[in-house]
């Protein structure tokens, strides 16, 4: 199996094998959370996998809760591309995505970017430092809409 190099880019002339792997990082946490671990290096290539592998196994009428990981983002500033198949894919899902959480980490500048990228993106969105704050706010929510 392929392994994800720690600071590796991604473009359109990855194998076969490396995009399976790419594409592995969006996958269900449990019934009605959609994990997706963004790539140490972010790219548009990679996005368009993960908007992809959305299609692939989100139901059209679907509703889910949405974490995205991006604690191990190194962080740079998006071109205009990636910011715009990031934006098209939550309009995209808007209906759809129940709530979100996007654990990013301690680092400050993450925070900040995914309040920026995520702003009016979903119903709502949380931002944590670590995953076990993100699956705690997620069960509060749900026990709320019960």
């Amino acid at each position: 199996m392929v392994e994800i190099k720690s600071k590796g880019y991604f473009e359109e002339n990855s194998s076969k094998e490396e995009i399976e792997v790419i594409k592995k990082r969006v996958d269900y946490y449990n019934k009605d959370i959609i994990l997706m671990r963004e790539m140490p290096v972010p790219s548009s290539f990679v996005q368009k996998l993960y908007f992809e592998k959305l299609n692939e196994i989100i139901e059209p009428d679907q509703k889910f809760y949405l974490l995205i990981d991006l604690t191990e983002v190194i962080l740079k500033i998006p071109d205009a591309e990636h910011r715009d198949i990031l934006k098209n894919t939550f309009e995209y899902y808007k209906s759809q995505i129940t709530h979100a959480c996007v654990v990013v980490g301690t680092n400050m500048f993450m925070r900040l970017a995914a309040k920026i990228i995520m702003r009016n993106k979903v119903k709502s969105v949380w931002i944590h430092s670590n995953w076990k704050m993100a699956l705690d706010k997620m069960s509060e929510i749900k026990k709320v809409e019960l």
